[in-house]
């Protein structure tokens, strides 16, 4: 019991140190569009005349109504924000314990810092931009939380619990429930084939599927469902969405769970077996399916499957991988003659993929700790020459070199974390403070395209922007419509365009355009500042210069 309780102390404070690298900044990212209605609620008075707030479809109710009480406790956000992601984070991490205990008897702690130490590095992001985690509070930060205990509870063999953390995650964000409900049924049908384990998994999945089928009814239809998806897919976020610019983060993933599927007979050799070809068989379907999702998605009738975003599965497809060499890795270290037994094709192939996956360490992880992976070759390779005496210290020796050179290249914020609303500049940061401390809560902004803060940080209405899209067909083509009136141009291509269009436009032409759009200030950069318009700047700095409609 004292080892027990000592190694989940462990675990918790390396999880909270890693929770920690992430820093506490508030306003970053996909936050800008997140908290907006969260805002909303804490403060109704905000946003009244913003219609991307009044109306269109909330990206993610529950989420928005819970966090809505962090600004009703700290009004700036940073703290509550700071808690609630620590918090989050510190438990996602410490469920890939949870994980690694149901696969593992032996030496779970050294595989979980192995994993954690590689996920730092490597895990959190993955194929079209996806992640596992991020470094700031939102939905799929919680969402991820549900699927790494899912994962757990699956591999344990309990249907129920892996479909409740399932559900609780969809609830959070939708994209996870429909994956959910095709990834862990499919598994469960390849693994078992029992009706009631079945049903007993999705029961759960399908009462989240009830509370949400209206906004899934909705985001299927559309008046202009063509126009929807290309906007989305073509003009938004191909990052996310385009099959072709993928590719890249697929030659990863593959790295991972092909190495995974060599290494797992001597992984189901040292630790539980079932639970091991569990893991193995789920990252193998997911990894399947984020790859069969390239080439499907290029045949047209099969495009509208893209706003499913399948590629969201890969880093959990990772993760499970990550758990399987690790513990591999941890089995040879302990005992190289475990690999006696094998089958010659498959110890060279298992040399082959993991020197392919050190070689491209470099280039796929582009950070300072990138170092830790090839670290845990080096301790095979130390424990296949070293006497039998000296590797029983090694796993764990191996996993703390590992965990002190990911963690060293976030040195710089564990030392000195900054818990503070994420600066955009000084010039920006002083046109968000005049905004919201200077003008009438209810003002509408008509802003540049590429200005994404402006609603959450200066706390006011504006008429569109790139960051913050609706996503329900209808309202995603009135957005792109907004920034077509707002650029002057009615067939934009992309996103270099409009910021083109708009660098284009004379000062007395955005004005005009700001006026017939109901916006009562026109924000424009201090570059585009225009002797024709007929009045003084409100306010001006450095950057910006800011024009009322009205005289």
């Amino acid at each position: 019991m004292p080892r027990q309780v000592i190694a989940w102390l462990a675990v918790v404070v390396a999880a909270a140190s890693i929770a920690h690298s992430c820093g506490y900044l508030f306003g970053v990212s996909n936050q800008l569009t997140y908290f907006i209605e969260p805002l909303h609620r804490a403060h109704p008075e905000l946003f009244r005349h913003d219609w991307l707030v009044t109306s269109t479809t909330p990206y993610h109710s529950v989420f928005a109504a819970a966090a809505s009480y962090l600004f009703r406790w700290d009004d700036s956000g940073v703290i509550g924000c700071a808690i609630a992601h620590a918090i989050v984070m510190t438990a996602v991490v410490t469920s890939v314990f949870i994980i690694v205990v149901g696969a593992t008897p032996r030496h779970a702690l050294a595989v979980f810092v192995i994993v954690a130490a590689w996920l730092t590095i490597n895990g959190d992001r993955s194929m079209a931009g996806s992640y596992l985690w991020s470094g700031y509070l939102q939905p799929s930060l919680i969402a991820t939380l549900g699927w790494v205990l899912a994962l757990g509870a699956y591999i344990r063999g309990r249907p129920l619990a892996t479909g409740l953390a399932l559900a609780v995650a969809g609830v959070f964000h939708v994209n996870f429930l429909l994956l959910g409900i095709g990834v862990f049924t499919l598994a469960e049908l390849v693994a078992e084939r029992r009706a009631r384990r079945l049903a007993w998994l999705l029961a759960p999945q399908m009462i989240a599927l009830i509370v949400l089928a209206p906004q899934l009814f909705a985001s299927a239809g559309g008046h202009d469902s063509q126009l929807a998806l290309w906007i989305l897919t073509k003009f938004h976020a191909p990052v996310h969405y385009n099959p072709w610019a993928v590719r890249h983060g697929l030659t990863i993933l593959v790295r991972w769970v092909a190495l995974a599927i060599v290494v797992a007979p001597v992984a189901i050799e040292y630790g539980r077996g079932d639970a091991i070809r569990r893991l193995v068989t789920w990252c193998t379907i997911a990894g399947a399916i984020c790859t069969l999702a390239i080439p499907l998605l290029w045949i047209r009738p099969l495009l509208p499957l893209t706003r499913l975003y399948v590629w969201r599965i890969a880093p959990f497809a990772q993760l499970a991988a990550m758990i399987v060499i690790a513990l591999a890795a941890v089995a040879t270290i302990d005992d190289p003659s475990r690999w006696r037994s094998q089958r010659a094709w498959r110890c060279w192939l298992a040399a082959a993929l993991t020197a392919w996956i050190v070689w491209k360490a470099p280039a796929d992880v582009a950070s300072k700790g990138g170092s830790a992976i090839p670290i845990v070759a080096v301790g095979v390779v130390i424990a296949m020459l070293a006497a039998p005496r000296w590797r029983r210290a090694l796993p764990i020796v191996v996993a703390l070199v590992c965990l002190a050179v990911a963690l060293g290249g976030r040195w710089s914020t564990i030392a000195h974390p900054r818990a503070e609303v994420a600066s955009a500049g000084p010039e920006t940061d002083a046109l968000y403070a005049w905004a919201r401390t200077s003008t009438p809560v209810d003002a509408r902004f008509m802003t540049p395209p590429d200005l994404g803060g402006f609603r959450l940080l200066a706390r006011r209405a504006i008429i569109a922007d790139f960051k913050s899209p609706p996503l329900l067909p209808d309202e995603i083509v009135e957005w792109y419509r907004r920034l077509c009136r707002v650029v002057g141009d009615p067939d934009l291509r992309d996103v270099p365009q409009t910021n083109l269009r708009w660098g284009e436009s004379t000062g007395s032409q955005l004005l005009a355009r700001a006026i017939a759009l109901d916006a009562q200030y026109l924000v424009l950069d201090r570059t585009r500042e225009q002797a024709d318009l007929p009045r003084a700047p409100v306010y001006a700095n450095a950057g910006y210069v800011v024009y009322a409609t009205t005289p």
